[in-house]
């Protein structure tokens, strides 16, 4: 200490004003508690901030699959309205094809008039009710293709979620063992997961990959939503009766051109002794594709193809149409029906009114089965009986 304003440091003063201004006697561990403080504070920083993104990127990977569902419960209902739509174009075509059988009978030129606009009536409502269909169906496939992109979607954001979670667990492990790299590492993961991020909410994939397409649209029999309807086609007796000895008891001709005008074009179902049934000119039933049911591996008949179970049937009937409306039709026998019954959507059936001896009887149709048409008619035998649709209530 001096006077006139002189001062004069003592010997551990500089020590003091260190020790004051926060520095020890080591100086540079002094510094790397200062940087180990800095490095702290980023990295409760860089978590925070990783944290708050994440849960940001779980929000909208939580929100996109919940659209996902939404858009596939939408497209569900369009295909089942589709598949609506097509059944009512099959019972106008079925009725149309009675008015034509009607009008070909009929020997009065005022009747075939009056049944040829009825024709040309059911012609314009079937093409009204096919646009309305395939509309219903392109809204299907537009719904199926956003459900597929809003879950790659998903997919992205919970990716990307997943990655900044990542990026907080090396953070901790950082903090707690200063390691350098790890922090390098961290920031790389979380580069990562924000990269994902990015892509998911541009709606973007992965380099080189194309969007998801949603599956090719196959149309009804799911009447049930994916499949072709399936129809049943028989005639039976007033006592149920459908065949004996394998073949028909009764002789009714009107029945044949009814059977034949509502399966050409389509693929019809039989088993392996209904086959055999059929008169060998007429096998395979001409214009048709013949698909025959038999447990028999070796079977095979010129014109035919072989399944051997009826789901096999269905999956060759489902290949070999392009058109998705037109039926696959089941054609006996009685086991076979049994089988199907259960899966169709319509049966129609000729019923003649008298009884017959047989051994084989048709399916029993239930409550759920509504009388949908019926015309009555003669044979020229003297054979009174009714055309008769039925579908499932």
């Amino acid at each position: 200490m001096s006077s006139g304003g002189f001062h004069v440091h003592g010997p551990h003063d500089h020590a003091i004003e260190h020790a004051t201004h926060g520095h020890g006697e080591h100086p540079a561990e002094s510094h790397g508690t200062e940087g180990h403080g800095s490095s702290t504070n980023k990295i409760a920083m860089f978590t925070a901030i990783v944290a708050t993104v994440g849960a940001i990127f779980a929000y909208m990977g939580g929100a996109t699959q919940a659209n996902a569902g939404l858009m596939k419960n939408d497209a569900a209902i369009k295909k089942t309205e589709a598949s609506n739509q097509w059944n009512y174009f099959q019972s106008k075509s079925t009725k149309q094809s009675l008015a034509e059988l009607a009008r070909d009978m009929t020997p009065s030129e005022q009747e075939k008039a009056k049944y040829q606009a009825k024709i040309d009536r059911y012609e314009t409502e079937k093409n009204e009710i096919k646009k309305v269909a395939e509309g219903l169906e392109a809204e299907a496939r537009a719904f199926d293709e956003k459900s597929e992109a809003q879950m790659h979607q998903h997919h992205r954001w919970a990716q990307a979620t997943t990655a900044l979670q990542v990026a907080i667990a090396l953070a901790a492990i950082a903090l707690l063992t200063r390691k350098k790299w790890l922090e390098w590492g961290m920031y790389g993961v979380a580069a990562i997961g924000l990269g994902v991020g990015t892509l998911a909410r541009r709606g973007r994939y992965w380099p080189g990959r194309r969007h998801p397409r949603a599956a090719p649209h196959l149309t009804p029999l799911t009447a049930q939503a994916t499949m072709q309807p399936l129809h049943l086609i028989y005639a039976r007796a007033a006592n149920g009766v459908i065949g004996k000895d394998n073949t028909m008891p009764w002789h009714l001709p009107e029945d044949m051109a009814h059977f034949k005008q509502l399966t050409q074009g389509c693929a019809v179902i039989m088993g392996r002794k209904t086959w055999d049934s059929l008169p060998p000119r007429f096998r395979p039933l001409p214009g048709r594709t013949n698909i025959v049911v038999t447990r028999q591996s070796d079977w095979q008949a010129e014109g035919a193809l072989r399944a051997d179970s009826l789901e096999g049937a269905l999956t060759l009937a489902r290949a070999a149409t392009t058109e998705p409306h037109r039926p696959v039709w089941v054609m006996g026998g009685a086991q076979i029906y049994a089988q199907a019954l259960p899966l169709a959507s319509r049966v129609e059936v000729t019923e003649i009114a008298q009884d017959f001896d047989g051994d084989a009887y048709a399916p029993t149709l239930g409550a759920e089965w509504k009388e949908a048409t019926r015309s009555s008619h003669v044979s020229t035998n003297g054979l009174p009986f009714d055309f008769v649709s039925y579908v499932r209530g």
